[in-house]
């Protein structure tokens, strides 16, 4: 049976819509009915020392994958693109799997929700723009609740709308 899923994509070196249009073009084809959000810039939140901006998208479609084996997509998807750097440090590449329809798991790698999802506005803005009807199954909050709740902290800003990053 398919679920819903949704992936947050981070990149703060080189390139850094070119790395995220690499994975979103690969998420795409793994999902069915994949929807892209639009490309936020923010600045880096939780992280080790001075670093660049970040530029932050989310996908959300359909699949029938286990939750380990979309982790492992995520991974591979960094390692395809060439990251190398430790947790906390700039990266070409972040995939994080936020959540699996409703599912909640509690394992030493592998999480769901996403712990930091809702503490993340790089997260929730774009998860917002394409699944604004999720509910946190553990907290019972939206999304739309969840930035509320945040307030002014963690300035992000539209980088570029999906038609102009996602068709270049």
């Amino acid at each position: 049976m398919s679920q819903t899923v949704a992936f947050s994509l981070g990149s703060n070196l080189g390139d850094r819509q070119a790395y995220l249009h690499a994975a979103a073009r690969k998420l795409v084809v793994e999902l069915e009915g994949a929807s892209l959000s639009s490309l936020w810039e923010t600045e880096p939140v939780e992280v080790k020392g001075r670093q660049p901006a970040y530029l932050n998208s989310c996908v959300v479609g359909k699949t029938e994958l286990s939750p380990r084996a979309l982790l492992e997509l995520c991974e591979r998807l960094e390692c395809e693109a060439g990251r190398k750097s430790a947790h906390r440090e700039s990266r070409v590449l972040d995939v994080d799997l936020l959540l699996l329809a409703d599912q909640c798991l509690n394992e030493t790698d592998l999480v769901l929700p996403h712990p930091g999802l809702a503490r993340r506005r790089f997260v929730l803005a774009p998860l917002w723009e394409v699944l604004p009807d999720w509910v946190h199954p553990m907290t019972g909050k939206s999304v739309m609740e969840m930035l509320e709740e945040l307030g002014e902290a963690q300035a992000v800003k539209l980088h570029k709308p999906l038609k102009d990053w996602w068709n270049d």
